[in-house]
């Protein structure tokens, strides 16, 4: 695939990233958000009736984010979550900035 990518955080410490997030990433994040959605149905088109957003389910889909995309912090792959989550608020905002951009992806559309 792709070449991973490297960045510092506010603080310094090297973060490096895959370039990109594998479909079963996409889809544990998607259900996360999905498991908190009402959808009605039965119209010719679906409407959703209520998103119910916790920090709760923000929470598991960063930490989904972060499984899935960072591959070393601070010159480790040895438990990188709990090492990100023990550091400052503006790194982990930071990593998870980023960790957004490459999860938007700028795939090609298949043809």
């Amino acid at each position: 695939m792709l070449d991973n990518k490297t960045i510092k955080t506010p603080s310094g410490k090297e973060v490096v990233f895959k370039n990109y997030l594998t479909a079963r990433g996409r889809n544990q994040i998607r259900n996360i958000y999905l498991n908190n959605t009402k959808v009605k149905v039965g119209e010719a088109t679906p409407k959703i009736e209520d998103i119910n957003v916790t920090g709760e389910m923000v929470e598991k889909a960063e930490t989904e984010l972060i499984k899935g995309l960072v591959l070393s912090f601070d010159g480790s792959a040895e438990n990188i979550l709990d090492r990100i989550l023990d550091g400052s608020p503006e790194d982990y905002d930071f990593i998870i900035q980023q960790c957004n951009e490459v999860s938007k992806g700028d795939f090609q559309k298949a043809k």
